[in-house]
């Protein structure tokens, strides 16, 4: 009987002798620039899924807390105050029963109480970090280490990315009221957004290495502390989107910066947006979306 060889072993007969099987080397190294190739092709796609998720996030947080001033508004009939210098907090502690934090609310002290950092108790809880009120595209540490007054380096706050947009001019003094939404001591209803809802800013975000970002609980002091201190809220002439003005709205999202509206939605406003610095009708589109009634006609943006 005729005997059958296999594959493998005619495949051994036919050899020639004393030659290995196996890569030679500019084969590895030719399978090797090509694995590089396509990683380097790779790496950026997949970074742009990574934050194109974070910027989903970013933009669920800021619907998630105009949807709480919202229901603020609700229940108390107003928006809450941009911040009082009598008692220190702002409109993050504020809506801390609004958005799932009512145990944190309760545990440092009504807002009708003075936010006392020398309470150690008190100071661990403004000290939180609430991932509500901060950009999954920010880097930045947990507390705010920006020594800026009053803080010192014990009472460093929570770092927050989002703050309130006090309006389209420049708050200079404490007597001076905002034309947006949240200021000092504010108390806005739906009835005074008559620019409307849609067509007016609420909230916007600042990156922490490019602007400081913010705090969420607010400051302990006086009118010049808010202004100065890496606080909420903010005016919006504070120079362009991703500017070089240190109380610019920034992000580290691709070309500009979201926002959330009085109307609770959400969208990234292009840092090339009109943005004249000017007063009046010669407002640039940017100025004018912070202002909840100034009657002028806001274009495409």
């Amino acid at each position: 009987m005729k005997q059958v060889r296999s594959p493998r072993a005619v495949f051994l007969a036919h050899r020639p002798i004393g030659r290995r099987i196996g890569f030679t080397l500019v084969e590895l190294l030719v399978v090797i620039a090509i694995i590089g190739v396509l990683v380097a092709l790779l790496l950026p796609a997949v970074q742009a899924a990574r934050e194109a998720a974070r910027r989903s996030q970013c933009s669920n947080n800021l619907k998630q807390i105009a949807i709480g001033i919202h229901n603020h508004h609700d229940t108390m009939q107003t928006f809450p105050a941009g911040y009082d210098p009598d008692t220190g907090w702002a409109w993050g502690y504020a809506l801390l029963p609004y958005i799932e934090q009512n145990a944190l609310y309760e545990a440092a002290g009504p807002i009708t109480a003075t936010m006392d950092l020398s309470n150690a108790t008190r100071l661990k809880l403004v000290q939180t970090k609430l991932k509500a009120y901060l950009c999954p595209s920010d880097s930045g540490p947990d507390l705010n280490e920006v020594k800026t007054e009053p803080y010192g380096a014990s009472q460093r706050l929570a770092r927050a990315n989002y703050l309130g947009i006090m309006g389209s001019i420049t708050v200079d003094s404490a007597s001076v009221i905002g034309n947006g939404v949240l200021y000092q001591k504010s108390k806005i209803r739906f009835a005074d957004i008559t620019d409307g809802t849609s067509q007016t800013l609420l909230f916007g975000e600042r990156d922490y290495v490019k602007h400081r970002g913010a705090v969420w609980p607010g400051t302990q002091r006086s009118w010049s502390s808010f202004r100065h201190a890496n606080v909420n809220p903010t005016y919006i002439t504070s120079g362009l989107i991703n500017g070089t003005h240190e109380n610019c709205f920034s992000s580290r999202h691709p070309n500009g910066a979201q926002f959330a509206f009085c109307d609770g939605s959400v969208r990234l406003i292009s840092q090339t947006i009109d943005a004249a610095n000017d007063s009046g009708p010669n407002m640039g589109t940017y100025q004018r979306l912070g202002c909840r009634n100034d009657g002028l006609v806001i274009g495409d943006f």
